[in-house]
Order: C-alpha cells, then sequence, then structure tokens
C-alpha cells in the first residue's frame, strides 16, 4: 500500500475542510488538513468623529470586516507526475468563487468565501516512489459571519407571530405565504417598519385560492407561484430583519378574504 493510499484511508482530521459538500480528503487522495485558524477570530472597524476643537471623539458605528479563514494541509503523492496531477485536482475544486465551507468540527454552520491564495512547499522525497508537500490554503470571507446549516421556522397564528433569533446578528427574514381565498395584499408589521405585497386598493382576484406568494426579505424579491415578479412589492415597504432577541410581526390581509393564508417565516441565524 502507497503512503497516500494509507492516508486516504484514515478518519477524517477533526477539523477536516469540506467545500460545496466535498471533502478534499476524500476526492483528492493524500490530501489532509493539518489545521485551521481564522474562525474563531473576531474584528470590528469603529467609525468614529472628531467634535470641537477639543478633538474628543464619539462613536458613530461599526463593521465587521472580511475574515481569512487560512487551512493548513499535507499532500502526499507516489511519484512527482502523481503530485502534479493532485495538485490540479486540488486547485479545481478549490476554483469557485462565494463557496459554502464547512468544517467537521462545526458540522452545524457554514461559512461563504473565496480561495484568495494556495501555497505549496515541497518536503520530502522519496525518488519516484515518495513525494510529500505542505501549505496552506486562504478563505477570504468577504461576509465574515457564520451561518447555521439549517434555518428556523415559525408558523402565524391569529394573524402575529414571534420570530425567535438566537444569533447575535440582525437576520433577513423569508415568508412563504399560501393562500386559502381570494385577496388583494398581505401587509407584515414590526416595529421597524412595514412590508407588504399585492395592492391596498382591494382589487378581488389579484391572488386567489392556492397561489403561493414567497418574499425572500435577502434578495428583496418577490415570487407568486414561483415567478419572480418585482411589481407585487407595495410602494414604501420596508424590508426588516430580524434582530438578535425577539422579532414580533403582525399581518393584515384584504376585508374581502374569507380564509386566512398558511404564513411560514424563515430566518437564518448568524454570528460574527
Amino acid at each position: 500500500m502507497s503512503i497516500a493510499t494509507y492516508i486516504a484511508a484514515l478518519p477524517l482530521p477533526e477539523c477536516a475542510m469540506s467545500i460545496n459538500g466535498y471533502y478534499p480528503e476524500v476526492v483528492v487522495t493524500g490530501y489532509r488538513t493539518s489545521s485551521v485558524s481564522g474562525r474563531g477570530s473576531f474584528n470590528t472597524e469603529l467609525n468614529e468623529q472628531t467634535l470641537g476643537e477639543i478633538g474628543e471623539t464619539r462613536y458613530v458605528s461599526k463593521r465587521n470586516p472580511p475574515r481569512d479563514i487560512v487551512v493548513k494541509y499535507n499532500l502526499s503523492a507516489d511519484s512527482r507526475a502523481d503530485h502534479n496531477l493532485k495538485c490540479s485536482l486540488l486547485k479545481r475544486l478549490l476554483g469557485t468563487p462565494e463557496s459554502i465551507f464547512i468544517f467537521a468540527d462545526e458540522p452545524e454552520n457554514f461559512y461563504v468565501g473565496t480561495i484568495s491564495s494556495v501555497s505549496e512547499e515541497i518536503g520530502n522525497t522519496g525518488g519516484n516512489n515518495y513525494i510529500s508537500s505542505s501549505g496552506e490554503i486562504t478563505i477570504h470571507c468577504s461576509d465574515p459571519s457564520k451561518y447555521s446549516i439549517n434555518e428556523r421556522s415559525f408558523i402565524v397564528a391569529s394573524s402575529t407571530v414571534t420570530v425567535i433569533n438566537d444569533g447575535i446578528k440582525a437576520v433577513p427574514i423569508d415568508y412563504i405565504i399560501t393562500n386559502h381565498a381570494d385577496n388583494s395584499y398581505i401587509t407584515m408589521t414590526s416595529s421597524k417598519g412595514i412590508l407588504g405585497v399585492g395592492s391596498l386598493e382591494e382589487i378581488v382576484g389579484r391572488y386567489h385560492n392556492g397561489d403561493i406568494i414567497v418574499v425572500d426579505g435577502s434578495a428583496g424579491k418577490t415570487y407568486i407561484n414561483s415567478t419572480y415578479s418585482p411589481t407585487e412589492e407595495i410602494k414604501g415597504s420596508i424590508y426588516f430583519w430580524a434582530d438578535p432577541g425577539s422579532t414580533v410581526i403582525n399581518f393584515d390581509y384584504s376585508s374581502f378574504c374569507t380564509a386566512d393564508p398558511t404564513i411560514i417565516v424563515k430566518i437564518r441565524e448568524a454570528w460574527a
């Protein structure tokens, strides 16, 4: 058995990285993650204003800058030609921008990032029978947040719902609305504003029994029966987000609507 084959048969390292559902340890025989850094770092950039001639400063706002996650790895091959082939395969696996990265020791969360660099240093060689290298893979996350794999869903009852966000960042809210009678509009109201779709002019038959409205809070788009409908948003609507903690949302429908729609509210929690 070659060393590369032996390494491939080992269990995944605790910190193994998957990219878009694929572990390099599985795809590239002889690859192995040795360490990961950068996930636990927390950086904040502050925007301050200088006041008066004495030069005192006051807090204005803050932002979380992009995050770099560094994955150190080793790669073993049976020959230099085999090593070059595996390097090409690894680069192909890492080449998709804005990929989903999940780590084996944290399978419930994911990051979104793009590979900004891959280093390589040739180590031990055994002539034509063995060659190894080590290096670093840098994942640049323009959005530094870590997101939950699973969305949280809440069902509207009696025209209201309380959305619980156990993350530490505000996140967008999605709505899946299934109509059970003729309806003209649906509004969602929170302490942050009002979001509405349809027409407040009470147009009978604008929405029918069975029509499904999907509001994508992140993209700010509305779909009617799976078709993007940019004219559905009521003018002045605000795509408010769910802050950490609880957000109460109240819903309203047309006066002639004889059956409340079924509404599922979804969020994906995030951490800095």
